[in-house]
């Protein structure tokens, strides 16, 4: 294959930007690397799968000497010289300040660069209000003794500090000889950094793209790839490649140093993750999280934690990361893997929840159980996940394989049908009739605005919705009882509780998929929590279905921590 040389690092978003622009980044790379791109993604420290966390000191200057590391390690597998930098948002701020005090940066691509950090701070916290809202008053999301939360993520007092002084329009170095400066708006800031990187002596060009906000929604699963975007960047690219470069058939150098293992020191004690490909030709990816002494995970059930949802195997809010070393530490190993199209596995189908909901998914984490048993050698497995791992899970437990126990953490469903959308679940019903519940509990400012006759009609639809299935709920009892039901939650509950399986279901209070259980297996649930291996957990305190609140990761990691005990 062609190589250009050339090299590509790319340099994500922090906080919630870097989890939602997860996939776009990958497919950059895929589309650069196609054209003769060496291309290096990698992570910040302290996010993603790196070691380190919001809460270590000095994330400024760790990020900015992550893209340091990023631009060494590119030139010394490709032998090449000349590396360019693309970055989005923060991403991009902290790729212009890397490459103006290195000096040696060919050319940058900027994609709605923050211009100033202090304008990104408060963005941030607004955004955490706007998260506050969702929930009740009285739940704390932004206030801890270490920080500020902005949408699950913690941002120290020393954090903020370091990012308001943040301002790429007060730099007097050339960060490159080439900077393509990309706004997702025409906002005047932007423009003002392409004409201020002119002034310093490089050359610069502005371009106004959309799809900026279609890629960055709130539900992960509806997003969309700016393919508009990724062609004007791998354009520019090959243009600023080709002056003065040749390609060549491919790089002359050795073969790329391959890194077998991660050595992560946690508080309980210290853990080694390793990457594993998987499944039909090697297409699936999971990160594999053991205590240094393997030897005696293995006499313990390793937990598996599939997808929640559209996210990659980080997890929301990078809680997968988390949970995965903090229960290594204690003496569990822990898999967190990808499904197709979702993170680091090849794309096979959507990511949205209404093709993510398929046979594929289940086959494809069975895949992940037997490529631990076969190469990695366990024997038990313990399968935990949020919303569609949730799902997965307790499907997979149903079909017999060596699963000790699941935890089931705010599913949204059990159960799906090909065509079912997620937006017509019982469960999304629930929830946006626990919406105008809350709206009638507030005691004002809601009046008028119900009244005006549009939330008037939109609350008689969920009104007749949720009639219609309190009514199917009874029909479906007593179909269950005729035995002429195919999706009988109360019976399939039984079946786990009779195998011995150990089931712990885990809810915020106003998820909408517990008010699913209640209307399904209410009876069953009651009766089996006299058992011992059946628990049923909902939180006391207000949170989200992904526990974006740091108060409610932490007290979910507690929670977790305890289960696990009964199985050292």
């Amino acid at each position: 294959a062609e190589t250009r040389e050339y090299g590509i690092a790319l340099c994500p978003p922090i906080g919630f930007e870097y989890i939602r622009s997860y996939q776009f980044f990958r497919a950059l790379a895929t589309r650069l690397s196609l054209v003769g791109f060496p291309v290096l993604r990698f992570h910040y420290d302290g996010m993603g799968d790196s070691a380190g966390s919001d809460r270590d000191p000095d994330r400024v200057r760790s990020w900015l000497r992550s893209i340091d590391f990023a631009i060494d390690e590119l030139r010394a597998r490709t032998g090449f010289s000349r590396v360019g930098l693309f970055g989005l948002r923060m991403g991009a701020t902290f790729a212009m300040t890397a490459a103006a005090e290195r000096g040696d940066v060919a050319s940058l691509v900027l994609w709605s660069p923050c211009i100033k950090g202090k304008s990104f701070v408060r963005e941030m916290k607004a955004y955490g209000g706007m998260a506050r809202s969702d929930t009740t008053e009285e739940t704390p999301i932004t206030c801890t003794a270490e920080g500020e939360g902005s949408a699950g993520f913690l941002m120290t007092e020393e954090t903020v500090a370091d990012l308001s002084r943040m301002d790429l329009l007060c730099g007097n170095k050339k960060p490159a000889s080439k900077t393509l400066v990309i706004a997702k708006d025409d906002l005047s800031s932007e423009s003002l950094l392409a004409d201020h990187i002119q002034k310093l002596g490089g050359h610069s060009e502005y371009r106004v793209l959309p799809g900026y906000a279609k890629m960055m929604l709130d539900a992960m699963h509806n997003a969309m790839l700016p393919i508009a975007v990724m062609r004007v960047i791998t354009a520019w690219y090959i243009g600023a490649a080709t002056q003065g470069a040749s390609v060549i058939s491919a790089p002359c150098v050795d073969p790329p140093r391959q890194s077998a293992s991660l050595a992560v020191s946690e508080s309980e004690g210290a853990i080694v993750e390793k990457p594993i490909c998987f499944g039909e030709r090697n297409r699936l990816f999971g990160i594999l999280a053991e205590p240094q002494s393997s030897k005696e995970a293995k006499k313990r059930p390793v937990i598996v934690l599939p997808n929640a949802g559209a996210v990659p195997h980080i997890g929301p809010h990078r809680l997968y990361v988390t949970m995965a070393r903090r229960f290594a530490a204690l003496g569990f190993s822990v898999f967190r893997c990808d499904v197709g199209s979702i993170g680091d596995s090849d794309a096979n189908r959507g990511w949205s929840l209404d093709d993510l909901y398929s046979e594929e998914t289940l086959e494809e984490i069975e895949a992940a159980i037997h490529a631990l048993r076969e190469h990695q050698g366990y024997d038990r497995f313990l399968l935990m996940g949020i919303c569609l791992g949730a799902y997965a899970a307790f499907h997979l437990a149903l079909r017999g394989l060596p699963i000790i126990g699941v935890v089931l953490i705010n599913p949204l469903t059990l159960y799906w049908k090909p065509g079912n959308r997620v937006e017509t679940l019982p469960s999304k019903i629930y929830g946006e009739w626990r919406y105008y519940q809350k709206l009638f509990l507030k005691r004002t400012g809601w009046r008028k605005k119900f009244w005006s006759g549009i939330a008037l009609r939109s609350f008689l639809v969920v009104l007749i919705k949720r009639i219609g299935l309190v009514a199917s709920s009874k029909r479906d009892a007593i179909l269950g009882l005729l035995g002429s039901r195919k999706e009988d939650l109360a019976a399939d509950l039984r079946r786990l509780s009779d195998r011995g399986i150990d089931i712990h279901f885990i809810f915020s209070p106003g998820d909408p998929g517990l008010d699913y259980m209640m209307l399904y297996a209410k009876k069953t649930i009651k009766s089996l929590q006299r058992q011992d291996h059946f628990q049923f957990n909902v939180m006391e305190r207000e949170a989200d279905h992904t526990f974006t609140p740091l108060w409610s990761q932490d007290w979910l990691l507690n929670v977790l921590a305890d289960h696990l005990e009964r199985f050292k």
